[in-house]
């Protein structure tokens, strides 16, 4: 657990304005990541790796977290996957052409 408390607490401890990817393994330590991200609200994108049901799933949860629906909104989840593939190099490519167009898929 002490790596997840560090983790969460790395995110809050981020510069404003960043760019954020949320790319763990574990859905809890990603929705404790994405309320921090939210409760900050100083981010340029934030991403997180995921399925549509994830999607609405965290949407939920996070909103329960008292994160307002525009809040949420701003969260792009999935990232990567807008396109069409989900072969994990094509969403990487996709990823990475997000983070450089500065645009919101």
């Amino acid at each position: 657990m002490e790596i997840q408390d560090a983790l969460v607490k790395f995110a809050t401890s981020l510069p404003p304005c960043n760019k954020v990817l949320v790319l763990t393994h574990n859905h809890q330590l990603d929705l404790e990541i994405c309320n921090a991200i939210l409760k900050r609200g100083d981010f340029d994108y934030f991403g997180v790796i995921g399925s549509q049901s994830k999607s609405i799933r965290f949407r939920k949860r996070l909103g329960e977290l008292g994160n307002a629906s525009g809040q949420t909104d701003r969260m792009i989840c999935p990232i990567g996957s807008h396109r069409g593939s989900k072969k994990p190099f094509d969403v990487a490519l996709q990823i990475c052409a997000d983070l450089l167009s500065n645009e919101r898929p």
